[in-house]
């Protein structure tokens, strides 16, 4: 096994990161950082930890989990002080980015538990399978919705609990080579 230097993320931009959650690395090359107190996603340069560039928008209160879809290259962003789930577009030059305009990084394409009949309560962490379906999970459930139209495919969970079937804030969500969803 090959090893490598981890980089620092540039101490400037450290001060400003205020409670920083769940970093996602969509490829190599590109470090996304959910900043929780600032409501804001940052993007940094794996390579030598250089801030790049950063978005937000009204829903985007407490963002706490961030995944990349790869097969659209739309971000995906649980908003815990809005209870709402953000998708984003992601970078123009990205081969996969099939979106059907040619936005800037993280123009806000659709907010999902805003007046759609989807709620979810504390959402934490969000997950893309290889069906490109969005794994949230929020207070006590797990929620699975389509990538392509954001309706709601399957819910699991729903009281709080330590039981088999029952969560109790299940901050942690992601998913294996093998689409197992893996919770914690």
């Amino acid at each position: 096994m090959e090893n490598k230097e981890i980089k620092q993320v540039n101490s400037i931009f450290q001060q400003e990161l205020q409670s920083p959650k769940v970093p996602h690395t969509p490829n190599k090359l590109i470090l996304l950082v959910a900043d929780f107190n600032n409501n804001r996603v940052q993007s940094f340069d794996v390579e030598t930890g250089q801030y790049l560039e950063q978005f937000t928008e009204k829903y985007m209160k407490g963002p706490w989990g961030i995944a990349v879809n790869q097969q659209n290259n739309q971000i995906v962003v649980a908003n815990n002080g809005t209870n709402t789930i953000s998708m984003h577009t992601g970078y123009p030059n990205n081969p996969n980015n099939n979106n059907n305009n040619n936005n800037t990084f993280g123009t806000l394409i659709k907010v999902i538990g805003d007046n759609d009949g989807i709620r979810f309560s504390y959402p934490y962490g969000v997950a893309i399978n290889s069906k490109g379906e969005v794994i949230v999970s929020s207070e006590h459930k797990i929620d699975i919705l389509d990538g392509s139209n954001f309706k709601l495919v399957k819910s699991f969970g729903s009281q709080q609990g330590a039981k088999n079937g029952e969560f109790n804030a299940p901050w942690g969500v992601c998913v294996d080579p093998f689409d197992n969803i893996l919770v914690c």
